[in-house]
């Protein structure tokens, strides 16, 4: 439940209409927890004429790469711990964050932030990282992690969502 009274989202999961989902980690919950028969899932796509690497440079010092929002449910706080403890072995490591607006506070000074960056912009951001980062604690399908992949970063997640989908462990 990402917002909304919970009795009214779950109810959305029993009104009379065909239902498709996104991940294979919805579909279980539609099935045992709604006993509900859906279709899917339907992965989302990326569009590998926007999100592409002809010429991957691995970076001496690391970057790592992270969405950054304010729910916190995203992990957020999580991926800068993870963060900070690397840090402290490879102290060279950069993080670099992107999000939809610029956080009131809780960022750290060494941060790279791109507030609200184009899907060309954020493409030059992916292909300036070596890892990205999803320290998310509940995802339904987290684009980043696929675009990143497409942009030749290692991907390192958290087990949620629709990333079973699409990764290996």
């Amino acid at each position: 439940i990402w917002s909304g009274p919970k009795d009214r989202v779950e109810a959305t999961w029993t009104m009379p209409l065909e239902k498709i989902v996104i991940s294979s980690w919805l579909k279980k919950i539609a099935e045992k927890k709604f006993g509900q028969k859906v279709h899917g899932p339907l992965i989302h796509g990326v569009d590998h004429k926007q999100f592409y690497n002809d010429n991957k440079v691995y970076n001496e010092d690391k970057r790592i790469g992270m969405m950054y929002h304010d729910l916190e449910l995203k992990g957020v706080s999580d991926g800068i711990k993870a963060f900070e403890i690397a840090k402290e072995q490879f102290p060279n490591i950069q993080l670099v964050m992107v999000g939809v607006k610029r956080p009131r506070s809780g960022i750290a000074g060494y941060v790279e932030f791109h507030a609200n960056p184009s899907p060309a912009e954020m493409r030059k951001i992916y292909c300036s990282c070596d890892i990205w980062l999803c320290p998310s604690r509940m995802e339904g399908g987290a684009m980043t992690p696929q675009e990143a992949m497409a942009c030749k970063c290692a991907v390192v997640t958290t087990n949620v969502g629709a990333v079973l989908d699409y990764a290996v462990p």
